[in-house]
């Protein structure tokens, strides 16, 4: 799980490692992410997204053929795989310009 592996990675090179679990594909959980990040104040090196929609899924109307594919999931993966990283490197910016003018 998560917090074995911070444990273990923590231990093994003598890092920080904070760990949030977060559903990307919802506004309003990002929302909480940034705020938690935020809140957080540490120097933000490394971030590990590994969310994403990916040929594999087995969602309904993702991996079909071409015609049998659903707009709402396709709108979904946008959402997870494009939106969720445009956000969240806004966030940061923003972020880091606060943290430069406080």
């Amino acid at each position: 799980n998560l917090e074995n592996l911070k444990v273990s990675l923590t231990k093994k090179y003598n890092v920080d490692i904070y760990t949030k679990a977060c559903d990307i594909e919802k506004n309003k959980d990002r929302i909480i992410f940034f705020k938690w990040l935020l809140r957080q104040n540490i120097n933000l090196n490394i971030i590990v997204n590994n969310a994403a929609f990916v040929g594999a899924s087995d969602l309904p109307g993702w991996n079909v053929k071409f015609e049998d594919q659903s707009l709402e999931t396709w709108r979904r993966s946008l959402e997870v795989n494009v939106t969720f990283v445009f956000d969240l490197i806004k966030s940061l910016i923003f972020t880091s310009y606060l943290k430069s003018i406080f």
